[in-house]
């Protein structure tokens, strides 16, 4: 895996004494950090004892880690991680936060599949994560290497994401625009990371959001993922645009003793998915259909991979059309080859570009492989009527060709171990068609297929010929008629030494005779 090294500027924010004062401030940032982003990130850290507890995966020495992420006034966009660092050096008392943010330029943002932990990963592999309350001044630049690798996702970091489910209703409020706020006892941060694996990459920047810190009406993040056991956080949204998804509404009541080992960091375990009511049917939305299928099946890698592309448009309608390509990809394996078939040249119908026209790339090869799977079981007819629609479909532009040359060679193989005769008609039939020109593998077709077509001949004796050759419907074929069609492959490929090796076979069997018929 190579990686991909990023400078960014960096703040810490937390309260220490020094000579320029205590109390929460930024003590420390490096010198590119701008007048009007220090007051941004001023007012998005928190402060005193601000952190939900127990925020399970990303702990530090037991201590609850929390992240935020948002635009600043640049147009800079911040990733922000937050943890607890010894007690309050104030009389207060209580617990001191530390929050350590790195700054970067939007558009590096796709360089990290646009999924901001990533980013928080990089930062704890650089030790950024350790609280340094001792820094100075000045900080230089900060060094983050983006991993390039199969998919981005914690997954990969051997995390435990404990199935969490996130709710369809927040993802629907998020890609409709409307702020929310989801109540939870799930760990924060794996949690957002499912919801935020739900929205279209480029749309994330867009919506600012905090997991693991305590809700505050100063920040205004587009979404929070909260733990609100006494809805104190619901009270304060009262009058407020804002909206309360609360996934603990219908959980059992809490017992003292599960409250208690909650505070000391150990939730209990809910999964949300149980915690919500369940829906009546599936969603109306080809989008959102597609993400809960993963989120179903606990596939948080393939849902990034999906949704973490470069999509150039990310409207409602393009939303849609996405949703609709993935459904047919994952219906692929459960269909018949007749219903493959219908399903590629559906696709193939519309001319996409860009990630959708990449999709379509994927079902492609997917159909592919489905249908070499199911060749075998077909019967003689229904391959000779496979070879003519995938012809028919290698028609249909470059990605038709592309996607037909490799199942016609696997069907027109499988003609050949069941049907010689079969299976040279098929060949010269598609030999006198423009397909022939259209498909990359014709030469590499004709020599593997008349190559099986001279191996069975070689394994035939005539006594077997009435079974070993026998066409679709049972009758014994002609030699005679065979070796005609033999001799015009001749003609169509004549410096193919698979097809005179045929003919010399078709000479022996023609020149033996055959056995009596036993009554």
């Amino acid at each position: 895996m190579s990686a991909r090294e990023f400078r960014c500027d960096q703040a810490i924010f937390t309260s220490v004494r020094s000579p320029m004062g205590e109390g929460y401030r930024i003590v420390a940032a490096s010198r590119g950090l701008k007048a009007e982003e220090k007051q941004h990130i001023t007012r998005y850290s928190p402060s005193h004892e601000a952190l939900w507890p127990g925020s399970g995966w990303a702990e530090l020495e037991g201590r609850p880690l929390a992240v935020s992420f948002y635009a600043l006034p640049t147009g800079r966009l911040c990733v922000a991680c937050s943890c607890y660092a010894g007690a309050e050096h104030t009389g207060r008392g209580g617990q001191r936060v530390y929050t350590i943010s790195v700054v970067f330029d939007a558009d590096e943002l796709a360089a990290w599949g646009f999924n901001p932990f990533e980013i928080v990963r990089a930062m704890s592999a650089a030790g950024l994560l350790t609280p340094q309350l001792k820094p100075q001044a000045l900080l230089d630049e900060v060094r983050l290497f983006a991993v390039e690798r199969a998919f981005q996702g914690g997954n990969e970091q051997g995390r435990d994401v404990r199935g969490e489910t996130a709710p369809t209703g927040v993802l629907e409020r998020l890609l409709d625009n409307r702020s929310t706020v989801l109540n939870t006892a799930s760990d924060p941060l794996p949690t957002a990371e499912w919801i935020l694996a739900g929205v279209p990459g480029p749309l994330r920047a867009s919506m600012p959001f905090s997991a693991g810190v305590r809700f505050s009406v100063g920040r205004t993040h587009r979404w929070q993922v909260v733990f609100d056991e006494k809805h104190a956080c619901r009270d304060k949204l009262r009058g407020k645009q804002i909206e309360y998804v609360d996934a603990l509404a219908d959980r059992a009541p809490t017992s003292r003793s599960k409250v208690a080992a909650f505070m000391k960091h150990a939730p209990p375990t809910v999964d949300i998915a149980q915690a919500r009511p369940q829906p009546t049917a599936s969603p109306s939305s080809a989008w959102l259909a597609m993400v809960e299928r993963c989120w179903s099946a606990k596939e948080l890698s393939t849902l990034l991979t999906r949704t973490s592309k470069a999509y150039q448009d990310t409207s409602p309608p393009a939303r849609e059309r996405v949703g609709r390509l993935y459904r047919d990809v994952d219906s692929v394996a459960s269909l018949p080859p007749a219903a493959i078939l219908d399903l590629v040249e559906a696709n193939l119908a519309n001319d996409r570009s860009g990630v959708e026209g990449e999709i379509v790339d994927e079902l492609v090869n997917i159909s592919q492989q489905a249908l070499s799977k199911h060749v075998s079981a077909l019967s003689v007819d229904g391959l000779r009527a496979t070879v003519r629609r995938l012809s028919a479909i290698a028609l249909r532009g470059h990605r038709g060709a592309a996607f037909a040359g490799r199942p016609i060679h696997d069907t027109l193989q499988a003609i050949a171990r069941q049907d010689i005769t079969n299976a040279a008609e098929a060949l010269l039939e598609l030999r006198s068609s423009s397909v022939w020109t259209r498909v990359s593998n014709a030469k590499t077709m004709v020599v593997e297929v008349v190559s099986t077509i001279s191996e069975s001949l070689a394994h035939v004796a005539p006594a077997d010929l009435d079974l070993s050759t026998s066409d679709s419907n049972g009758a014994t074929p002609d030699p005679g008629r065979l070796k005609a069609l033999l001799l015009r492959l001749a003609t169509a490929f004549p410096n193919e030494p698979a097809v005179r090796l045929c003919l010399q076979h078709v000479d022996r069997l023609a020149s033996t005779p055959m056995p009596a018929p036993v009554d």
